[in-house]
């Protein structure tokens, strides 16, 4: 009816029943398999060398470390996550709020944006870009390769050209001004008014 002391190695070969607590000063080795059906405590550090198999919800209080690869079959929601090495998805990525990225962001494949893209520093793209809707563009634009227009190309601010040859036809609805020599290899055709400010040269017939 009161407490039972053991000095030395004691082994039960039958099952240990007890109504109360049970307080183990040193080490307690298990061999075989160990059940709780109450709440489990462990003051200090907990060692598995096996696997571990937990059916119901783990909440951690303190930080987690895991020191080798970490697979998760279901979903994950995570808070505020820090990334200190390579983040790599095999799957799709969908972000349902604003993306920043302070560094630079490689996609070796396709990226699909469904609404607005707000670059404030520079974008680079190694391959083409296709774009489906209007592009509105605020400042200068440089192309160091071919521009190719397939369908009208419309300016509303003057247009300054160096070498331009036109396959088709040039037509001007409003005047043309030349600041320098014209030449006309074929018939040139004026429906209106021809205005010559300076002298006329004309080599054939006239």
């Amino acid at each position: 009816g009161k407490d039972l002391t053991v000095d030395g190695t004691s082994t039960l070969t039958g099952d240990v029943t007890t109504g109360a607590n049970v307080t183990v000063g040193k080490d307690l080795t298990v061999n075989g398999n160990a059940e709780t059906k109450g709440n489990s405590h462990i003051g200090k550090e907990l060692t598995v060398d096996g696997t571990s198999d937990l059916k119901g919800d783990v909440t951690m209080e303190g930080n987690a470390a895991v020191a080798k690869d970490f697979s998760v079959s279901g979903s994950t929601s995570l808070k505020d996550t820090k990334v200190d090495g390579t983040l790599e998805t095999t799957g799709n990525a969908t972000f349902d709020a604003d993306t920043e990225t302070k560094g630079n962001a490689t996609v070796d494949g396709n990226s699909t944006v469904k609404g607005d893209s707000d670059v404030q520093g520079n974008s680079h793209v190694g391959k083409d870009l296709t774009v489906d809707g209007t592009s509105d563009l605020k400042g200068d634009v440089t192309m160091e390769g071919n521009a190719s227009v397939a369908k009208d190309f419309s300016v509303s601010g003057n247009t300054s050209l160096k070498d331009t040859k036109v396959d088709g036809t040039l037509e001007t609805t409003g005047n043309a001004t030349f600041d320098a020599d014209t030449e006309t290899k074929g018939n040139a055709t004026v429906d209106g008014n021809s205005t010559v400010k300076g002298d006329s040269d004309v080599q054939g017939n006239g």
